[in-house]
């Protein structure tokens, strides 16, 4: 019966049905033949799951992000980057690397990331006599920061799922989004020495304040974010209108290389990222449900439980399985559908439900960049003009450091535990 279920779902995604659809009939397909319950339950379930004053903070943060990344917010993150370590011989790469973080703690997405950052630091570095092979091998794979460093998308629809508060799951990725930036370095830094490409330039003081000065309002915004989450100020969701207000401000009033027309478009745009976002999880929400009420949660709890009774040989388990349904499934779908099955299981073993979202978001960020769908490959393929093959060829090396950053963040979990439960409790 599960396997049915499971076969229905395989095939509609093989026809090219969306996922979204695909999950809700599969579910319909349960709900009508295995399950004694009326389909119009269906409909008030969806109602329910949607109705939530939570998913706002998704709306609000996509459109920020997009503001951002058709604005000056994200050049101006990148100058100042730059001007900090680019006069490094492989400062320029650490600076892309860092760009990427500091504009993931705004857009809270891997694409806008990719789009932002990498359009503006693959001819830069093309520029330094990079190769091409490793310019676009590291902002494909360092665009994953976008989901690890806060506000996370992903990071949100787990809370919405696993009842765990967006705060600590916000705190909780800093630690981890380091250490990525840390190893993501290592290898730009051994890359760079063993080519004999980059150059030394010299540090400007002056450039570096003037950078400061004219990216004052793009780099502030993390710290208004945080800071009022943090302190209390304000929700997740309160945080997200007030970035993306203060990004219309910015880009609008600041910077003023938007117009009114651009700024309509970018929020038409974003409404219809956000409706098929909410399509997905309204399917992943239904499906959620029929594997509820048929309690296989539960049973592959038992199940697993009987067979695995350490927490490092499951959360080895849940790594493998992780990575194999990120290269064919959309992040957020797989979080909607796989979290309730997996979390119970690690609870039950004693894994803080904090720490299992970040392995969650990691091991399926990482399938943005592994075949057959790696999605942010493609769009590397798109922005760069690059056969899509050549692009997951580029990405091999960054993806064994992001394999041993994975395989750090799992079984140590006081990185990323340590500030949430510092400050948080």
């Amino acid at each position: 019966m599960d396997m049915i279920i499971l076969l229905v779902f395989l095939l509609l995604v093989l026809i090219s049905v969306p996922i979204g659809l695909a999950l809700f009939l599969a579910a319909v397909f349960g709900f009508m033949y295995f399950a004694d319950l009326p389909l119009i339950m269906m409909g008030q379930a969806m109602f329910l799951k949607l109705d939530k004053f939570s998913l706002l903070c998704v709306l609000f943060f996509v459109l920020a992000g997009n503001l951002m990344t058709r604005g000056a917010i994200a050049r101006k993150i990148v100058e100042f980057a730059e001007a900090l370590v680019g006069h490094l011989k492989s400062g320029l790469p650490i600076a892309s690397i860092t760009s990427c973080a500091l504009f993931g703690a705004v857009s809270g997405s891997a694409l806008a990331t990719l789009s932002a950052i990498g359009g503006l630091m693959v001819p830069a570095l093309r520029k330094q006599k990079f190769s091409n092979s490793f310019s676009v091998g590291l902002l494909t794979s360092s665009s994953i920061l976008g989901i690890i460093v806060p506000p996370s998308i992903p990071m949100i629809i787990y809370c919405l799922v696993a009842d765990v508060s967006i705060a600590k799951l916000f705190m909780a990725g800093f630690l981890p989004a380091i250490v990525l930036v840390i190893l993501l370095s290592i290898y730009a830094v051994f890359r760079s020495n063993k080519e004999s490409i980059g150059k030394h330039g010299k540090f400007s003081s002056r450039t570096l304040w003037r950078t400061f000065g004219t990216g004052v309002w793009a780099l502030f915004m993390p710290v208004i974010i945080f800071g009022g989450i943090f302190s209390g100020m304000f929700t997740a969701t309160e945080a997200a209108v007030v970035a993306a207000v203060y990004a219309y401000l910015v880009e609008f009033f600041v910077y003023r290389e938007l117009s009114l027309k651009e700024i309509y478009r970018i929020t038409v745009d974003s409404g219809l990222m956000v409706a098929t976002i909410l399509i997905i999880t309204a399917g992943s929400m239904v499906m959620s449900d029929y594997l509820t009420i048929m309690e296989i949660p539960d049973r592959i709890t038992t199940w697993i439980t009987g067979i695995v009774d350490t927490k490092v040989f499951y959360l080895l388990i849940v790594n493998i399985m992780l990575l194999v349904v990120g290269t064919f499934m959309e992040v957020i779908a797989a979080i909607l559908i796989m979290a309730p099955i997996l979390l119970p299981v690690a609870v039950a073993l004693g894994v803080d439900p904090v720490h299992f979202g970040i392995i969650m978001c990691l091991n399926l960020g990482i399938g943005y960049i592994t075949p057959p769908v790696g999605v942010n490959c493609f769009l590397a393929s798109g922005i760069f003009k690059i056969p899509v093959v050549n692009v997951f060829r580029y990405v091999a090396p960054t993806l064994i450091v992001l394999m041993i950053a994975l395989v750090f963040i799992t079984y140590i979990p006081g990185i990323s535990m340590l500030l949430p439960n510092y400050f948080l409790g």
